[in-house]
């Protein structure tokens, strides 16, 4: 059984947030609108591709690189079980928004779907996010982010994270309707000049939205789905 400490996306989220920001209600901002009706014919909808994303420095970059190898192996297997063709893809710039970076991946390598394997280690432990996007114009499939010791204990963690992304993005690909993210970003306001926002909770890996500048800050688009929960 996975800890209870585990975590899942959400449209609806439970933000982690620095020194008291609080979450302000905005119009929404559309989402970009990813490639265009030519590229969208060019990608293969039987065929996947799995990126690693790692930071490039820092003391624990050659082990996060280690562990992204193990997961991204796991999605390449986990996708191939679903039926697609699954390949490896190049590596991801680990501060680009994955949305733009899949649309990139899909585009580069003519597969329609693009798996992520997002790894960083820190003080021992291992925190990740497996991620499952339509290329077309990276819409968000499938998503799992978890932390643990960065010990061989945690390979079985990332396999079962990447068997749970790949059946929700085998599930999401079978609905009669495509699913549809929040098409806005989410907004913050705060007394606190300079306060650092971010979201997620202790002991995962959190995205660093920004600061507090003139009592505001909008967070960059994240495509979370409705009804999951954010990390």
């Amino acid at each position: 059984m996975r800890p209870s400490a585990r975590l899942r996306v959400a449209a609806a989220a439970a933000l982690f947030l620095g020194a008291g920001a609080w979450l302000a209600a905005q119009t929404p901002t559309p989402a970009p609108k990813g490639a265009a009706a030519s590229d969208e014919r060019e990608l293969d909808a039987a065929r996947a591709v799995v990126a690693v994303a790692v930071p490039s420095a820092g003391s624990g970059a050659a082990e996060s690189l280690r562990f992204a190898e193990a997961l991204a192996q796991s999605l390449a297997r986990e996708a191939g079980a679903t039926g697609l063709a699954a390949g490896r893809g190049d590596p991801i710039d680990y501060e680009l928004a994955e949305p733009e970076a899949a649309r990139g991946a899909a585009r580069a390598s003519g597969a329609r779907w693009v798996f992520i394997a997002r790894v960083s280690v820190e003080s021992r432990r291992i925190l990740w996010r497996a991620a499952a996007y339509d290329g077309r114009d990276g819409s968000l499939f499938g998503a799992d982010a978890f932390s643990a010791y960065a010990g061989l204990s945690a390979l079985p963690l990332l396999d079962a994270s990447a068997k749970g992304v790949a059946t929700q993005a085998a599930a999401a690909r079978a609905a009669p309707e495509r699913p549809v993210p929040i098409d806005y970003r989410l907004a913050f306001s705060s007394r606190d000049e300079g306060a650092l926002v971010s979201f997620g909770l202790p002991g995962s890996e959190a995205f660093a939205a920004g600061a507090i500048a003139e009592g505001i800050l909008e967070a960059p688009y994240l495509p979370f789905m409705p009804g999951e929960r954010l990390v």
